[in-house]
């Protein structure tokens, strides 16, 4: 499945940047994040509850952070497994500045596999762009409220 998000925060590109790259903005960003560890270089182990639908899981998985291009890119490539199955995908991620603010596009795809893929297949899509979208306007309130300094 494709997911794609287009999002502007009006904050300059080295802020939203230094966002996007600190531990505590992820793990406090992520919807249902309950734990995010730093285990490797741009590597981080994390426990996400997800709820989709009627259902409830708990996830285990990695973030990895790669091919970074600073203030300009990355890939994000995350997995998990949980009971109710396992997610994983990829996406890249853009920014460009204009004016002091930010442009993010979100390019990537994800497989999801096991009971939430049989039992909630139609709603996923809809699910994976509010956990996005959920992320991006935690990120712009992270900002606003000075969380990320110069």
């Amino acid at each position: 499945m494709k997911i794609t998000g287009n999002y502007t925060l009006h904050a300059p590109l080295d802020i939203v940047w230094k966002g996007l790259m600190s531990p505590e903005v992820l793990s406090n960003c992520i919807p249902g994040c309950q734990s995010f560890d730093l285990i490797d270089d741009d590597k981080y182990e994390m426990m996400v509850n997800v709820k989709i639908g009627p259902m409830n899981g708990k996830y285990q998985g990695t973030i990895l952070i790669l091919d970074q291009q600073i203030q300009n890119s990355y890939r994000l490539i995350a997995e998990g497994k949980g009971s109710l199955g396992f997610a994983r995908g990829s996406a890249l991620v853009t920014l460009s500045e204009l004016s002091g603010t930010t442009s993010l596009l979100v390019e990537g795809e994800m497989e999801i596999g096991g009971t939430v893929a049989r039992i909630g297949q139609r709603i996923i899509g809809t699910v994976s762009q509010t956990m996005m979208d959920r992320f991006f306007e935690c990120l712009t309130q992270s900002i606003a409220n000075n969380s990320i300094s110069n």
